[in-house]
């Protein structure tokens, strides 16, 4: 075992090579701990006092020298409970200026000034799909790359468009694929509209939503623009309808 599987459960690389080392060592002094696990002495005596503090460790007197000693490694099972407490507190801390915050956010709509929020790699689009879940949108309109969409999020039970459906209402997406029309023209809220990818090479996902559009760049880095601003976002309704008259028409 190495201390980079300590690490992973919430210990500090020193801590790590620390506790490793008492518990391989047994009832050790400060000097002999930091000698085997070549870390400086404060440094050793820092970290062995903290674990003291926590419960896994203890100490003891023999003659002029202190000695420390790891409990039993179930002690560690000790530190997720710490971390729940310090989460559960945080979580309470955050809620009581949550109101405060979302004020904030809401005062840079004021005027109509357009609120502008930039996101990188799947996990920033990730929170853009999590946005349009927590909208709770009844209505969306999306031009998207399906063949794009479905490598960086391939369709899967319980996936992001399962949730999304149960809150919609209507939704009409207009895609192209190179694999041809292959999504139900009519299904649940969902109408779709397929166009050939070799007269339009779509490469960005736009959907709007409520006052929203949400803009997914492809490629090698994906990233995506939320925009936050009434007439953007009936200016893209706008250039959508227009785009499926001209499509089904």
């Amino acid at each position: 075992m190495n201390s980079q599987s300590l690490q992973k459960i919430g210990l500090s690389d020193k801590e790590a090579v620390i506790y490793l080392t008492s518990l391989e060592m047994g009832p050790s002094t400060i000097l002999e701990i930091s000698k085997q696990s070549k870390i400086k002495r404060p440094t050793v005596h820092i970290i062995v006092e903290n674990f003291i503090k926590k419960g896994l460790a203890s100490s003891f007197e023999k003659g002029k020298k202190r000695y420390f000693s790891v409990e039993s490694p179930e002690r560690l099972l000790s530190i997720f409970n710490i971390r729940k407490k310090e989460i559960e507190e945080q979580e309470r801390e955050f809620t009581t200026f949550l109101p405060e915050l979302k004020q904030i956010f809401a005062s840079g709509l004021v005027g109509g000034k357009p609120v502008v929020r930039y996101f990188e790699g799947k996990a920033g689009i990730e929170a853009i799909i999590e946005d349009i879940i927590q909208t709770k949108a009844k209505v969306t309109r999306e031009f998207t790359s399906l063949d794009n969409a479905y490598e960086y999020f391939p369709p899967k039970p319980g996936d992001h468009r399962e949730k999304v459906a149960k809150v919609l209402q209507e939704t009409r997406v207009i895609y192209t694929s190179k694999k041809g029309p292959i999504l139900p023209k009519q299904q649940g809220p969902l109408t779709s509209l397929f166009v050939p990818p070799s007269d339009f090479p779509f490469s960005c996902d736009i959907t709007s939503y409520n006052n929203k559009v949400a803009i997914i760049a492809y490629g090698k880095d994906i990233s995506g623009v939320l925009l936050e601003n009434e007439e953007m976002a009936k200016t893209i309704n706008s250039i959508f309808e227009l785009a499926w008259k001209g499509g089904t028409n």
